[in-house]
């Protein structure tokens, strides 16, 4: 989902882009805006609001983007939607492993 998220928010022109490491702590993309401000975004990639709840009580300083059908459920005042749909990332992971199993 991170790629994907990256590309939409550029799409949108918004700067983002992914941290070196794909482990980084915390956080999984770095979003740029103005002068030298710079936010930090947890992606979700379920269908889960509780897991999406239970991670935002885990770390409450961290600002959380989740697919288009938990921000649905939790609010824009809450989360941010990616405007990703759990079908779209579905695909993407099926139509990656099957031409990594084809080459």
């Amino acid at each position: 989902m991170s790629l994907i998220a990256v590309e939409a928010l550029e799409t949108a022109g918004i700067a983002a882009s992914l941290f070196e490491t794909t482990n980084h702590p915390g956080t999984d993309v770095l979003v740029f805006g103005g002068a030298d401000a710079v936010t930090e975004i947890q992606l979700k990639a379920t269908e889960s609001v509780s897991y999406v709840t239970a991670a935002m009580q885990e770390d409450p300083e961290i600002t959380f983007a989740v697919t288009a059908e938990v921000a649905a459920q939790m609010g824009s005042e809450v989360v941010i939607n990616t405007g990703i749909v759990n079908a779209a990332l579905e695909s993407a992971v099926t139509d990656t492993l099957f031409e990594d199993a084809v080459s």
